[in-house]
C-alpha cells in the first residue's frame, strides 16, 4: 500500500480533489485528517502526519475487509501483514489472494530439523524442575486450559525494559499475559538477562517487543484464532523475523540466540521458527 492508494480512496469519497501523485502534500494530509475524524479515531490531534498516514492505511485495510488491528497509526506486524494482503488483492482484481492469505497451517506444516541446543546454566534462575505440559493448539483445548480468549490475563513486570518494535522510543516495562504462563515467561526473561547482560540484550534486539495478548485471527489463516488471543504467545523483533521469513533471512536463527531458545524450550514453549521455519519472531505455550 502507498500514498496513491490513500489518495484514490479519499478522492472516491470526496475528501481529496488533487492529483493521484503519491505526494503527501497539504491537500492529501487534510483529506487524511478528515477521514480519521469521520471514523472517530481517538488521539489524532497529537499525531504527526506520518502516523496519520499509517492510520489511513489501516482504515483502508479494514474497509477492504482485512483486519489491521487497532487503528493507532503504528505500523506493527499485523498492520504490515494487512497491507501485504491489500497489495496482493489489488494485483488480483480485488479478490482474495490465497498464496498470501491462506498459506499457513501450523498443524499440518511439515516439521523442520533445527540444531540441538546446549544446556545453559544461570545464577539467578534455573530451568524449571520439569518441563510444563501445555495444551494442543486448537481452540477447544486452548479454551479448556487457558480460559476464554482474552480472559484470565495478568500483568507481568518485565525483568528488563523493552522497546516497542514499531515505535522504538516507546518503552515497555510490563505486558499482559495469561496467568498460567506468567511464571514461565518471567523465568525466560530473567535467565536471558542473566546470561546475556543488558548490553547484549540490546545488541541482539532481545528487547524489541512485538506483542503478547491480542485477540485476533491468525495471520496467514482464514479461520483459526491466533494463539495471542489467549495471552500465551510472544513476538520478538518482528522486523528481522517476519511471518514469512525462513531461517536464511531470520536473525533469530543465529547461533548467538541458542541460549535464548534453550530458555524458551526449557519452559515447554514452541518456537514456530525452529519447529516450522517461519514466523521466527513467535514462540507459544501451546503444542503443534
Amino acid at each position: 500500500m502507498n500514498i496513491r492508494d490513500v489518495q484514490t480512496y479519499l478522492k472516491s469519497i470526496g475528501l481529496y480533489a488533487g492529483a493521484i501523485d503519491g505526494d503527501a502534500g497539504k491537500q492529501t494530509l487534510q483529506g487524511v485528517l478528515a477521514l480519521l475524524m469521520s471514523q472517530h479515531v481517538a488521539g489524532i490531534e497529537e499525531w504527526q502526519a506520518s502516523r496519520r498516514l499509517v492510520a489511513a492505511e489501516q482504515l483502508l485495510c479494514r474497509i477492504a475487509g482485512i483486519d489491521p488491528g487497532q487503528i493507532d497509526g503504528l505500523a506493527g506486524a499485523q498492520t504490515r501483514y494487512a497491507c501485504e494482503v491489500f497489495d496482493a488483492r489489488q494485483l488480483n482484481a480485488g479478490k482474495p489472494a490465497p498464496a498470501i492469505e491462506n498459506w499457513r497451517d501450523d498443524a499440518t506444516a511439515p516439521a523442520v530439523a533445527s540444531r540441538a541446543l546446549p544446556p545453559v546454566t544461570s545464577s539467578k534462575a534455573g530451568a524449571p524442575s520439569s518441563v510444563p505440559q501445555w495444551p494442543r493448539q486448537s481452540a477447544a483445548a486452548m479454551d479448556s486450559f487457558f480460559g476464554p480468549k482474552g480472559a484470565n490475563c495478568v500483568k507481568l513486570i518485565l525483568p528488563y525494559r523493552m522497546r516497542l518494535a514499531w515505535d522504538l522510543p516507546v518503552g515497555v516495562s510490563e505486558i499482559s499475559c495469561n496467568a498460567k504462563v506468567k511464571e514461565s515467561l518471567e523465568r525466560i526473561f530473567v535467565r536471558a538477562l542473566d546470561h546475556y547482560g543488558a548490553d547484549d540484550i540490546r545488541r541482539l534486539r532481545l528487547d524489541l517487543y512485538g506483542g503478547c495478548l491480542n485477540v485476533r485471527r491468525m495471520r496467514g489463516s482464514s479461520s483459526a484464532w491466533s494463539i495471542h488471543s489467549w495471552g500465551c504467545a510472544f513476538d520478538m523483533d518482528p522486523d528481522h523475523n517476519a511471518l514469512n521469513m525462513h531461517r536464511a533471512q531470520a536473525t533469530l536463527d543465529g547461533a548467538e540466540y541458542d541460549a535464548w531458545w534453550r530458555f524458551v524450550e526449557d519452559e515447554g514453549a514452541v518456537s514456530l521458527g525452529r519447529a516450522r521455519d517461519y514466523d521466527w519472531m513467535h514462540f507459544q505455550f501451546a503444542r503443534l
